[in-house]
């Protein structure tokens, strides 16, 4: 079927006010630390720590909620007697118990070194502070001699890209630590044999699992079972119907089914692809989106291919949802398209950034969208409300819940009150 693309949609764009975000972060990473006066000051890719000095009591964590440039601080030093934190491209002073930053130059890299390793990671500094040896690691947190002082039950990453509820738990799969849950006040890490996590999905008995080492289930959230029926490794998205799991790889999509007297079945290289990205079900059609075919649509067992030869804009397509009769496209740097159920496309303006990573479809109508330069809500009435306030600008899932919504990104976990008013706004 061949589509065109309209002209461009106008949207009103508007600023969300929001409350400070409460932000997750993990601390376990250590790049320095300082002693000044009655504390001790720890850099982390989490943020600043600071623990009571002589007798190292944590007291709290330092994030970009507190005026951090980016959660990932990379070194400390003590200026005209208060504390200041480097990252990458900024110099952040503490004041007021908040910090405050200024643009610098961009840090060089470390040179490449020989280091002991403490607990099972690489130590990556240390120093005598009371009397006490602290030791710092890449992972295993801050010690003070043989006792770990980095707090437990936090976030099993900083990087989050997928985001689930089951067992009235809110479920986290991240990029390099795994799957873990939390419950309203703690972290728990998951006993997933699996490290890379990309998707999750929820059914009424089993949460589903997409990691790089192949499909995972588990019905208790404890034990996990591998579902064999996929014989690819490289599983990267997720969906559910109510009857059937729909998972892709780069080269299948996989239909897994969830009841007695259903039947799997197995699509090799729908389209011709060969980068298979994410997959979206609603009314009977299967969505997929791809990084060489753009979108496709799977109805009544044929697939029609939306790319740049039916007049898409591009045929790299990262991430796609379904809402009513028609699919929305996040695309790698043209944004966001809209193809109704004729095949026709426009793009939606007004977003953040052009270069997408995440689009969810609400029942309401309404869209969440993740780019690499924030995220932002599109109402049912075609506002584009933007968020502020986030950790960090890539934004790789939003799960909104009753009471607030949750935005996993590349330099931590935030969560967002429900119920922003509207700050300002441009036509």
């Amino acid at each position: 079927m061949t589509s065109r693309v309209c002209p461009a949609v106008p949207l009103l764009l508007v600023t969300m006010a929001h409350a400070t975000p409460a932000v997750f972060t993990r601390t376990a990473y250590v790049e320095d630390v300082v002693a000044h006066q009655d504390a001790l000051w720890v850099a982390t890719r989490g943020g600043v720590e600071r623990y009571d000095l002589p007798g190292l009591a944590y007291r709290r964590v330092y994030t970009t909620a507190d005026g951090l440039a980016e959660n990932a601080v990379r070194a400390l030093e003590i200026s005209d007697g208060r504390v200041v934190a480097r990252t990458e491209r900024a110099r952040c002073t503490l004041v007021d118990d908040r910090f405050t930053c200024r643009p610098a130059p961009a840090l060089a890299p470390r040179e490449p070194a020989v280091a002991r390793r403490f607990a099972g990671a690489r130590v990556t500094c240390e120093r005598t502070v009371a009397g006490v040896l602290v030791i710092g690691t890449a992972g295993a947190g801050l010690w003070a001699g043989n006792k770990k002082l980095t707090p437990e039950g936090q976030v099993c990453s900083n990087h989050v890209v997928a985001m689930e509820r089951f067992l009235g738990r809110l479920w986290l799969g991240s990029f390099d630590e795994g799957l873990c849950s939390f419950d309203g006040s703690s972290f728990t890490i998951a006993a997933l044999p699996a490290r890379m996590v990309n998707d999750l999905v929820a059914t009424p008995k089993f949460l589903y699992v997409a990691a790089s080492e192949g499909l995972w289930r588990t019905a208790d959230g404890a034990r996990f079972e591998r579902v064999e029926f996929i014989s690819e490794r490289g599983v990267n998205d997720l969906a559910f119907d109510g009857r059937y799991v729909w998972a892709t790889t780069p080269g299948a999509l996989w239909r897994i089914r969830t009841q007695p007297g259903l039947r799997s079945r197995t699509y090799w290289r729908p389209g011709g692809t060969r980068a298979l990205q994410a997959v979206a079900v609603r009314g009977g059609d299967v969505w997929l989106a791809a990084e060489d075919r753009g979108a496709m649509r799977l109805r009544d067992g044929r697939f029609e291919i939306f790319d740049r030869a039916a007049g898409l804009p591009t045929s790299w397509a990262l991430d796609v949802a379904a809402s009513g009769h028609a699919a929305f496209v996040a695309t790698l740097r043209h944004g966001l398209l809209r193809v109704d159920a004729s095949g026709r496309a426009s793009t939606i303006q007004g977003l953040p950034d052009e270069w997408l990573l995440f689009v969810a479809a609400q029942n309401d109508g309404s869209l969440w969208i993740g780019t690499q330069n924030g995220a932002a809500h599109i109402t049912p009435g075609g506002t584009v409300e933007s968020v502020a306030g986030l950790p960090h600008p890539c934004v790789h899932a939003i799960l909104p819940l009753e009471d607030s919504t949750w935005f996993a990104t590349e330099g931590g976990l935030a969560r967002q009150p429900t119920g922003p008013t509207l700050a300002s706004s441009a036509p």
